[in-house]
């Protein structure tokens, strides 16, 4: 709902106790989950990654940063966890990935991004190993994601090599253009927020198209727009993205 200078009032605003926009342990403020993902060329892996637990699987994305890889990552941990299944979720770029490697305890789902950067350090990738050992005797999954194909990559560890090789590997396949405007111009109407064509140009000109930066984008314009009570305007976009 919005008021007649064209701001939103408060009624419009989502309620803090909203347990959707709970945040999982990744960056954004929302939840990503199947429901908001929109990459509509990937119906089969987005099938695989929401079916419930039934044995051992091991599945690869990969594809160009910004295709939503982190997103479905995510998104599959959230529906496993719907699932009651034990979920560790990694961000292998982050500094303590190989501490909660190797510390976190008994988990039915292991899901890690950017895992390249678990690989090429033989100890690492021994531990990677067993954690893929257990999973598999237990019926659990392994989720991996990154830019390249495990075929694309060099490993230290031969018998990981192998068994990354055997995942079953989906490439990512990005949103195009007309794709990327219509998910912005939906999102921004499901907050109450409307921005013209001239606008929408400013944005995708000036700014990365990776999808996901897009949405980083949107929250602070969201966060901005609240708190200012101001219209999406070129000059508005400057001023919060561009300071």
């Amino acid at each position: 709902m919005e008021s007649q200078s064209g701001c939103r009032t408060p009624e419009s605003r989502v309620s803090n106790n909203d347990p959707s926009q709970q945040a999982l342990p990744f960056g954004g403020a929302r939840v990503r989950t199947f429901f908001n993902f929109a990459g509509h060329d990937n119906e089969e892996l987005v099938t695989r990654l929401g079916e419930s637990p039934t044995g051992f699987s091991a599945t690869w994305l990969h594809g160009p940063r910004g295709a939503g890889k982190s997103h479905l990552l995510q998104a599959a941990v959230h529906a496993q966890r719907g699932y009651g299944v034990r979920c560790l979720l990694l961000d292998a770029a982050q500094p303590d990935a190989v501490r909660q490697l190797t510390e976190t305890g008994e988990v039915h789902c292991l899901a890690v991004d950017d895992v390249s950067g678990l690989i090429g350090l033989r100890r690492v990738e021994v531990r990677l190993y067993e954690r893929w050992q257990t999973l598999q005797r237990s019926g659990g999954q392994v989720i991996f994601a990154d830019e390249r194909s495990p075929l694309a990559l060099e490993f230290a560890l031969g018998d990981l090599a192998s068994r990354c090789r055997s995942c079953q590997v989906f490439e990512v396949q990005p949103l195009n253009e007309a794709g990327v405007r219509q998910l912005l111009q939906r999102r921004l109407r499901d907050r109450g927020l409307t921005v013209s064509s001239a606008v929408l140009d400013y944005w995708l000109t000036r700014r990365s198209r990776a999808v996901g930066a897009l949405l980083d984008d949107l929250e602070r314009l969201d966060t901005a727009s609240w708190q200012e009570k101001h219209r999406l305007t070129v000059p508005f976009l400057k001023s919060v993205l561009e300071p």
